[in-house]
């Protein structure tokens, strides 16, 4: 690239509010999310949904993102005082404000923008996500739910997996949690997206990565795969299963005499909204978990030493083997999102934005 070129890209970068390497890393995630919309849209054409009802979806999901952003915002501040402290050499905290205040004012007021902005990308790559996966249903049914729980079987010589685990029913407190840690990997997945927009302090070709890997995961994981292998998961499998209907019921009445469990919840309010014919937030896709995705994205992205390693790593086994125990999903199914994730993760890494020598330095 010529140097009168990239001085009008940082130029306009400058411009618009933006490091030349932020404005960088923002144009392909927008570009992805702008051709991903046009494929949602087209779904949404051909199997028509209410206006209302799209409009409901893109409301939640700003809503449902405003709030873990604020809450990461304030984690951030938290970060900002205790770093703060760290700087003071005497006086109050209140008259520190002012000058720490002065002296990083750009960085601040830079990271609220780049936060704004992975807040607002985030939300419009699940609308478009979403938009597509509740149509599943309506172009291939819920057909290959017995051949993953044979696949399953087969796997552990004629053993479901979950009644390796069904110890853990029998210890309700380490259930509970176990659904806990489920619930978190939302949080973190949002964490670590906004972490990428707003840190400058690494990597920023692999922050864009990053980001890139997890769209396309989504994309490919869970809008085309889940499109070609339509399955409900084991909470559903009396409802759709063609050969053995009762063959997850053990497993259901389990979780049910643990107590209060949030995935139940979850999975009966997913299934009434499909009953109901409902095209807005949630719809039901098994085949690949993007929990286990996601969750081995975050060791692709975040394992770079032995520590951070073996955190992620038992953190992505924790996520394979709770989808399991709470019957969200086969085995088979986390098996195949992570080899989705690192594929993509693979591809990613080869495009020519991620390279030292087409990616600018920083400013």
């Amino acid at each position: 690239m010529s140097g009168t070129s990239l001085h009008r890209k940082r130029l306009m970068a400058l411009r618009l509010g933006l490091a030349p390497d932020r404005a960088w890393f923002l144009t392909p995630i927008l570009l992805f999310i702008t051709a991903w919309w046009v494929i949602a849209g087209l779904f949404y054409i051909a199997i028509p949904g209410s206006a209302e009802t799209q409009s409901d979806l893109a409301q939640t999901y700003i809503g449902w993102v405003t709030e873990r952003g604020i809450g990461f915002a304030c984690c951030l501040l938290v970060v900002g005082l205790l770093h703060m402290l760290k700087e003071s050499e005497e006086g109050s905290l209140v008259k520190q404000i002012p000058a720490y205040w002065q002296r990083h004012r750009a960085s601040i007021l830079h990271a609220a923008a780049m936060l704004t902005l992975a807040m607002l990308a985030f939300a419009s790559f699940m609308v478009a996500y979403t938009t597509i996966k509740v149509r599943i249903p309506e172009i291939v049914p819920f057909v290959w739910d017995d051949t993953f729980a044979a696949m399953d079987e087969a796997l552990f010589l004629g053993v479901a997996p979950w009644r390796l685990f069904e110890w853990v029913y029998h210890v309700p407190y380490l259930l509970r949690g176990l659904d806990l840690i489920y619930d978190f990997w939302m949080a973190a997945l949002v964490g670590s997206w906004a972490f990428c927009f707003i840190y400058r302090g690494g990597d920023t070709a692999r922050q864009l990565r990053y980001c890139l890997a997890l769209m396309l995961t989504w994309f490919v994981g869970g809008n085309v795969l889940a499109i070609a292998l339509s399955s409900a998961g084991p909470c559903y499998f009396d409802h759709v299963s063609l050969a053995q209907p009762d063959y997850y019921a053990p497993q259901m009445t389990r979780l049910m005499e643990a107590g209060h469990i949030n995935a139940l919840q979850t999975q009966d309010m997913l299934w009434q909204s499909y009953r109901g014919g409902s095209l807005g937030v949630g719809g039901i896709s098994a085949m690949p978990s993007m929990h286990c995705a996601t969750s081995f994205l975050f060791a692709l992205m975040f394992g770079r030493t032995t520590l951070t390693r073996w955190l992620t790593g038992i953190y992505f086994l924790i996520i394979l083997f709770t989808s399991v125990i709470l019957a969200w999903h086969y085995l088979v199914d986390g098996l195949l999102g992570a080899a989705i994730a690192w594929a993509c993760w693979w591809a990613c890494g080869r495009l020519p934005m991620i390279t030292k020598a087409v990616f600018p330095a920083k400013s």
